[in-house]
Protein backbone atom coordinates (compact mmCIF):
# COMPACT_ATOMS: atom_id res chain seq x y z
CA UNK A 1 0.00 0.00 0.00
CA UNK A 2 3.04 2.33 0.46
CA UNK A 3 4.50 2.01 -2.22
CA UNK A 4 1.48 2.25 -4.49
CA UNK A 5 0.73 5.38 -3.93
CA UNK A 6 3.59 6.97 -5.40
CA UNK A 7 4.47 3.78 -8.24
CA UNK A 8 2.65 1.48 -10.59
CA UNK A 9 2.80 -2.16 -8.06
CA UNK A 10 2.29 -5.70 -8.90
CA UNK A 11 3.25 -8.29 -6.22
CA UNK A 12 3.27 -12.16 -6.52
CA UNK A 13 -0.67 -13.43 -5.51
CA UNK A 14 -0.78 -15.09 -2.10
CA UNK A 15 1.67 -17.81 -1.95
CA UNK A 16 3.12 -18.12 -5.38
CA UNK A 17 6.47 -17.70 -3.66
CA UNK A 18 7.92 -21.00 -5.51
CA UNK A 19 9.94 -20.63 -8.58
CA UNK A 20 7.31 -21.66 -10.55
CA UNK A 21 5.00 -19.68 -9.06
CA UNK A 22 6.89 -16.57 -9.78
CA UNK A 23 7.51 -17.39 -13.24
CA UNK A 24 3.41 -18.02 -13.63
CA UNK A 25 2.95 -14.45 -12.20
CA UNK A 26 5.46 -12.90 -14.43
CA UNK A 27 3.96 -14.48 -17.84
CA UNK A 28 0.30 -14.25 -17.09
CA UNK A 29 -0.15 -11.41 -14.56
CA UNK A 30 2.48 -9.28 -14.46
CA UNK A 31 1.87 -5.34 -16.25
CA UNK A 32 5.34 -5.10 -17.83
CA UNK A 33 4.54 -0.81 -17.18
CA UNK A 34 4.54 -1.76 -13.44
CA UNK A 35 7.20 0.37 -11.99
CA UNK A 36 7.74 -2.10 -8.76
CA UNK A 37 7.45 -5.58 -8.68
CA UNK A 38 7.33 -7.34 -5.27
CA UNK A 39 8.11 -10.50 -4.55
CA UNK A 40 7.83 -12.88 -2.07
CA UNK A 41 10.03 -15.94 -2.08
CA UNK A 42 9.56 -19.34 -0.52
CA UNK A 43 11.66 -21.97 -0.43
CA UNK A 44 11.59 -25.92 0.65
CA UNK A 45 15.10 -26.41 0.51
CA UNK A 46 18.95 -24.33 -0.42
CA UNK A 47 18.95 -23.14 -3.61
CA UNK A 48 15.28 -22.82 -3.64
CA UNK A 49 15.93 -18.83 -3.36
CA UNK A 50 18.50 -18.44 -5.91
CA UNK A 51 16.45 -19.90 -8.82
CA UNK A 52 13.61 -16.87 -7.79
CA UNK A 53 16.56 -14.55 -7.84
CA UNK A 54 17.85 -15.63 -10.71
CA UNK A 55 14.72 -14.73 -12.38
CA UNK A 56 13.78 -12.04 -10.65
CA UNK A 57 17.61 -10.16 -8.93
CA UNK A 58 16.43 -7.81 -6.52
CA UNK A 59 16.81 -4.37 -6.07
CA UNK A 60 15.87 -4.26 -2.35
CA UNK A 61 16.28 -7.28 -0.44
CA UNK A 62 14.49 -7.81 2.70
CA UNK A 63 15.10 -10.19 5.37
CA UNK A 64 11.93 -10.04 8.33
CA UNK A 65 12.95 -13.28 10.56
CA UNK A 66 14.93 -16.78 10.79
CA UNK A 67 13.08 -18.46 13.60
CA UNK A 68 12.30 -22.34 14.20
CA UNK A 69 9.25 -22.15 11.88
CA UNK A 70 12.05 -22.74 9.36
CA UNK A 71 14.32 -25.67 11.51
CA UNK A 72 11.87 -28.67 9.75
CA UNK A 73 12.56 -27.49 6.39
CA UNK A 74 16.17 -27.08 6.64
CA UNK A 75 17.68 -29.42 9.41
CA UNK A 76 19.60 -26.64 11.41
CA UNK A 77 20.00 -22.95 12.25
CA UNK A 78 23.16 -23.02 9.53
CA UNK A 79 21.28 -24.40 6.71
CA UNK A 80 18.48 -22.14 7.71
CA UNK A 81 21.02 -19.05 7.41
CA UNK A 82 22.82 -19.91 4.71
CA UNK A 83 19.40 -20.66 2.59
CA UNK A 84 18.04 -17.09 4.01
CA UNK A 85 21.15 -15.69 2.94
CA UNK A 86 21.06 -16.29 -0.89
CA UNK A 87 18.50 -13.29 -1.44
CA UNK A 88 21.83 -11.35 -0.31
CA UNK A 89 24.10 -12.87 -2.42
CA UNK A 90 22.00 -13.23 -5.33
CA UNK A 91 20.75 -9.68 -5.09
CA UNK A 92 22.26 -6.94 -7.51
CA UNK A 93 25.25 -5.53 -6.55
CA UNK A 94 24.08 -2.03 -6.09
CA UNK A 95 21.28 -3.83 -4.00
CA UNK A 96 20.09 -2.12 -0.97
CA UNK A 97 19.44 -5.33 1.71
CA UNK A 98 16.74 -4.27 4.61
CA UNK A 99 17.25 -6.58 7.83
CA UNK A 100 15.46 -7.05 11.03
CA UNK A 101 18.01 -5.59 13.64
CA UNK A 102 15.78 -7.30 16.37
CA UNK A 103 16.39 -10.61 15.17
CA UNK A 104 20.26 -12.08 16.21
CA UNK A 105 20.16 -14.70 13.51
CA UNK A 106 19.36 -11.93 11.06
CA UNK A 107 21.70 -10.19 12.33
CA UNK A 108 24.21 -12.74 11.18
CA UNK A 109 23.53 -12.55 7.91
CA UNK A 110 24.55 -8.67 8.37
CA UNK A 111 27.64 -9.04 8.37
CA UNK A 112 28.65 -11.91 5.99
CA UNK A 113 27.72 -8.43 2.97
CA UNK A 114 29.40 -5.48 2.35
CA UNK A 115 26.14 -4.41 0.41
CA UNK A 116 24.53 -1.32 1.46
CA UNK A 117 22.22 -2.48 4.73
CA UNK A 118 19.07 -0.64 6.08
CA UNK A 119 18.83 -2.63 9.89
CA UNK A 120 15.28 -1.90 11.30
CA UNK A 121 14.23 -2.00 14.94
CA UNK A 122 11.88 -1.49 17.79
CA UNK A 123 14.05 -1.88 20.65
CA UNK A 124 17.27 -0.30 19.54
CA UNK A 125 18.74 3.03 18.03
CA UNK A 126 19.75 1.29 14.73
CA UNK A 127 19.02 2.86 11.02
CA UNK A 128 15.28 2.97 10.89
CA UNK A 129 13.30 2.35 14.62
CA UNK A 130 10.39 3.05 16.37
CA UNK A 131 9.58 4.15 20.10
CA UNK A 132 6.73 4.98 21.84
CA UNK A 133 5.05 2.26 20.96
CA UNK A 134 1.42 2.23 21.93
CA UNK A 135 -1.39 0.00 21.30
CA UNK A 136 -5.23 1.96 20.83
CA UNK A 137 -7.87 -0.80 19.67
CA UNK A 138 -7.00 -2.19 16.17
CA UNK A 139 -4.47 0.86 15.93
CA UNK A 140 -0.99 0.93 16.43
CA UNK A 141 0.73 4.48 17.11
CA UNK A 142 4.66 5.04 17.38
CA UNK A 143 7.37 7.66 16.55
CA UNK A 144 9.98 6.46 13.52
CA UNK A 145 13.30 7.52 13.37
CA UNK A 146 15.61 7.92 10.28
CA UNK A 147 18.96 9.86 9.35
CA UNK A 148 18.06 12.53 12.37
CA UNK A 149 14.18 12.96 11.36
CA UNK A 150 11.53 11.53 12.95
CA UNK A 151 7.52 10.95 12.54
CA UNK A 152 4.35 9.56 14.37
CA UNK A 153 3.22 7.02 12.43
CA UNK A 154 -0.50 6.05 12.80
CA UNK A 155 -1.73 2.50 11.26
CA UNK A 156 -4.56 0.62 11.76
CA UNK A 157 -3.00 -2.74 12.30
CA UNK A 158 -3.47 -5.62 15.10
CA UNK A 159 -0.77 -6.09 17.62
CA UNK A 160 2.67 -4.10 18.37
CA UNK A 161 4.46 -6.80 16.52
CA UNK A 162 3.26 -5.68 13.71
CA UNK A 163 5.49 -2.66 13.96
CA UNK A 164 8.67 -4.57 12.38
CA UNK A 165 6.65 -5.49 9.53
CA UNK A 166 5.61 -1.50 9.26
CA UNK A 167 9.43 -0.67 9.59
CA UNK A 168 10.41 -3.39 6.71
CA UNK A 169 8.25 -1.48 4.19
CA UNK A 170 9.39 1.90 5.20
CA UNK A 171 13.06 1.05 4.71
CA UNK A 172 11.73 0.09 0.90
CA UNK A 173 9.85 3.00 0.63
CA UNK A 174 12.55 5.26 1.75
CA UNK A 175 15.28 3.58 -0.58
CA UNK A 176 13.01 4.41 -3.19
CA UNK A 177 12.69 8.15 -2.76
CA UNK A 178 9.94 8.41 -0.47
CA UNK A 179 10.10 10.67 2.90
CA UNK A 180 8.64 9.76 6.27
CA UNK A 181 5.70 12.66 5.50
CA UNK A 182 4.34 10.81 2.78
CA UNK A 183 4.87 7.35 3.85
CA UNK A 184 3.36 8.71 7.67
CA UNK A 185 0.56 10.89 5.57
CA UNK A 186 -0.54 7.46 3.12
CA UNK A 187 -0.61 4.82 6.31
CA UNK A 188 -2.94 6.99 7.77
CA UNK A 189 -5.24 7.42 4.93
CA UNK A 190 -5.18 4.37 3.53
CA UNK A 191 -6.06 3.03 7.25
CA UNK A 192 -9.28 4.23 7.15
CA UNK A 193 -10.13 2.16 4.17
CA UNK A 194 -8.73 -1.01 4.92
CA UNK A 195 -6.74 -2.94 7.25
CA UNK A 196 -3.18 -3.62 6.72
CA UNK A 197 -1.41 -7.03 7.74
CA UNK A 198 -2.49 -10.72 8.34
CA UNK A 199 -4.37 -10.06 11.26
CA UNK A 200 -7.55 -8.54 10.98
CA UNK A 201 -10.99 -8.96 13.35
CA UNK A 202 -14.13 -10.04 11.39
CA UNK A 203 -17.59 -10.76 12.26
CA UNK A 204 -18.87 -14.12 11.98
CA UNK A 205 -22.17 -14.78 10.23
CA UNK A 206 -23.55 -16.12 13.88
CA UNK A 207 -22.60 -12.57 15.02
CA UNK A 208 -19.81 -13.33 17.26
CA UNK A 209 -16.37 -11.33 16.48
CA UNK A 210 -13.47 -13.61 14.64
CA UNK A 211 -9.60 -13.01 14.65
CA UNK A 212 -7.90 -13.93 11.97
CA UNK A 213 -4.47 -14.48 11.73
CA UNK A 214 -4.98 -17.66 9.35
CA UNK A 215 -2.40 -16.91 7.09
CA UNK A 216 0.17 -19.01 8.17
CA UNK A 217 1.61 -19.57 11.85
CA UNK A 218 4.91 -19.82 14.08
CA UNK A 219 5.56 -19.49 17.47
CA UNK A 220 5.61 -15.45 17.43
CA UNK A 221 3.03 -14.65 15.37
CA UNK A 222 0.77 -18.01 17.69
CA UNK A 223 1.52 -15.85 20.88
CA UNK A 224 1.33 -12.45 19.84
CA UNK A 225 -2.48 -12.97 18.09
CA UNK A 226 -2.90 -14.88 21.61
CA UNK A 227 -1.99 -11.69 23.24
CA UNK A 228 -4.43 -9.69 21.12
CA UNK A 229 -7.41 -12.32 22.13
CA UNK A 230 -6.51 -11.29 25.54
CA UNK A 231 -7.20 -7.82 25.48
CA UNK A 232 -10.12 -8.63 23.35
CA UNK A 233 -13.76 -7.51 25.24
CA UNK A 234 -16.27 -10.60 24.95
CA UNK A 235 -17.29 -13.37 26.59
CA UNK A 236 -16.25 -17.28 26.11
CA UNK A 237 -12.72 -17.25 24.05
CA UNK A 238 -12.19 -20.04 21.84
CA UNK A 239 -9.21 -20.71 19.74
CA UNK A 240 -9.28 -22.90 16.35
CA UNK A 241 -5.90 -23.88 15.28
CA UNK A 242 -4.28 -27.19 13.28
CA UNK A 243 -0.22 -26.03 15.32
CA UNK A 244 2.39 -25.01 14.16
CA UNK A 245 3.41 -27.36 11.09
CA UNK A 246 7.22 -26.53 10.77
CA UNK A 247 8.83 -26.51 14.35
CA UNK A 248 11.48 -29.13 13.57
CA UNK A 249 12.87 -30.49 17.03
CA UNK A 250 12.16 -27.39 19.15
CA UNK A 251 8.04 -27.83 18.43
CA UNK A 252 7.75 -29.97 22.07
CA UNK A 253 9.53 -26.52 23.45
CA UNK A 254 7.77 -24.52 21.42
CA UNK A 255 3.75 -26.19 22.21
CA UNK A 256 5.01 -26.02 26.33
CA UNK A 257 5.32 -22.01 26.07
CA UNK A 258 2.42 -21.49 24.41
CA UNK A 259 0.07 -24.18 26.03
CA UNK A 260 0.69 -21.54 29.56
CA UNK A 261 -0.42 -18.80 27.43
CA UNK A 262 -3.52 -21.17 25.80
CA UNK A 263 -4.32 -21.75 29.31
CA UNK A 264 -4.32 -18.33 30.96
CA UNK A 265 -6.31 -16.56 27.88
CA UNK A 266 -8.35 -18.99 26.37
CA UNK A 267 -11.19 -21.14 27.64
CA UNK A 268 -12.07 -23.75 24.93
CA UNK A 269 -9.27 -24.91 22.31
CA UNK A 270 -10.84 -26.44 18.91
CA UNK A 271 -7.59 -28.41 17.38
CA UNK A 272 -6.28 -31.80 14.83
CA UNK A 273 -3.18 -31.47 16.40
CA UNK A 274 -2.45 -34.17 19.37
CA UNK A 275 0.38 -32.71 20.73
CA UNK A 276 -1.04 -29.60 21.08
CA UNK A 277 -3.30 -31.10 23.26
CA UNK A 278 -1.35 -32.84 25.64
CA UNK A 279 0.47 -29.69 25.84
CA UNK A 280 -2.66 -27.99 27.07
CA UNK A 281 -3.36 -31.18 29.11
CA UNK A 282 0.04 -30.91 30.79
CA UNK A 283 -0.39 -27.59 31.80
CA UNK A 284 -4.43 -27.72 32.90
CA UNK A 285 -5.92 -31.21 32.99
CA UNK A 286 -9.49 -30.01 32.85
CA UNK A 287 -9.04 -27.53 30.13
CA UNK A 288 -11.90 -27.61 27.58
CA UNK A 289 -10.03 -28.85 24.36
CA UNK A 290 -12.22 -30.16 21.35
CA UNK A 291 -10.28 -32.28 19.31
CA UNK A 292 -11.68 -33.28 16.01
CA UNK A 293 -10.30 -33.45 12.00
CA UNK A 294 -14.15 -33.36 11.13
CA UNK A 295 -14.84 -30.23 9.55
CA UNK A 296 -18.77 -30.74 9.80
CA UNK A 297 -18.37 -31.54 13.70
CA UNK A 298 -15.98 -28.69 13.97
CA UNK A 299 -18.18 -26.06 12.27
CA UNK A 300 -21.40 -27.80 14.65
CA UNK A 301 -19.17 -26.16 17.46
CA UNK A 302 -18.60 -23.02 16.18
CA UNK A 303 -22.55 -22.64 14.88
CA UNK A 304 -24.38 -24.10 17.93
CA UNK A 305 -22.40 -23.74 21.17
CA UNK A 306 -20.67 -20.07 20.61
CA UNK A 307 -23.08 -16.84 21.71
CA UNK A 308 -22.68 -13.32 19.95
CA UNK A 309 -20.47 -12.10 22.46
CA UNK A 310 -17.81 -15.11 22.00
CA UNK A 311 -14.60 -14.32 20.35
CA UNK A 312 -13.00 -16.76 18.38
CA UNK A 313 -8.90 -16.96 17.34
CA UNK A 314 -8.53 -18.62 13.92
CA UNK A 315 -4.29 -18.89 14.48
CA UNK A 316 -2.66 -20.83 11.14
CA UNK A 317 -4.19 -22.01 8.01
CA UNK A 318 -7.98 -23.30 8.54
CA UNK A 319 -9.11 -21.78 5.19
CA UNK A 320 -12.38 -24.15 4.65
CA UNK A 321 -13.57 -23.40 8.30
CA UNK A 322 -12.88 -19.69 8.40
CA UNK A 323 -15.15 -19.47 5.05
CA UNK A 324 -17.65 -21.56 6.42
CA UNK A 325 -18.33 -19.10 9.77
CA UNK A 326 -17.62 -16.28 7.28
CA UNK A 327 -19.87 -16.48 4.18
Amino acid sequence: MILSSKFKTYSTPKNYNSTIGVAISILENLNWLADVFIVEMGAYKRGEIKEICDLVPPDIAIITAVSEQHLALFGDIENTLMAKYEIVENSKKDATIVLNGDNDLVLRVAGKSSKNKILYSTTKELDLWASDIKSKGDYVEFNVHHKGENKRFEVKVLGEHNVSNVLAATASALTLGMTLDEIAEVLKKGSKRKKIGRLAIRKSRFGYQVIDDSYNSNSQGFSAALDILSRTKGGKKVLVTIGIIEAGDRLGEVYKALARQIVDVCDVLLTTDKRLVSAVKDEKANFEIILDTNLKRQLSFLTRELGREDVVLFEGPNIRLLNEILK
